[in-house]
């Protein structure tokens, strides 16, 4: 995997994370250390690996800019006499990856890596 080449398709699939701040960069940086310790590169072909920690990755820093992931993704904000209300998508199932597009797309790119691949034990 490379950080560079990961980071490449995050902002491509991901344009809301495109930075060039430096600060910026090794956040994600970090976090697409971390999807990529999620992820057994064993089971992916080389371009598909580097997608399918992409996708997690913006899974993830879609879940820390909305804060507390177990309320679910922020689907409306309002602000009425100085109050603020939040409601939050919270379909998830049990299956946090549903939270995002990205995840949604995450967990298809590994269900047909899965439903291809034999059986490694």
């Amino acid at each position: 995997m490379s950080v560079t080449t990961v980071r490449e398709i995050l902002f491509d699939i991901a344009p809301e994370f495109f930075t060039t701040d430096t600060t910026g960069l090794a956040k994600i940086d970090r976090f697409i250390e971390r999807s990529n310790l999620e992820i057994n590169s064993n089971l992916y072909e080389i371009n598909k690996f580097d997608m399918a920690v992409a996708y997690l990755t913006a899974h993830r820093l879609t879940l820390s800019i909305q804060g507390n992931s177990s309320s679910g993704l922020l689907i409306e904000e309002a602000n009425e006499n100085g109050q603020t209300t939040r409601k939050f998508a919270n379909d998830s199932k049990g299956n946090e990856l549903e939270l995002t597009k990205f995840g949604k797309i995450f967990f298809s790119l590994k269900r047909k890596r899965t439903l291809s691949s034999p059986l490694i034990i």
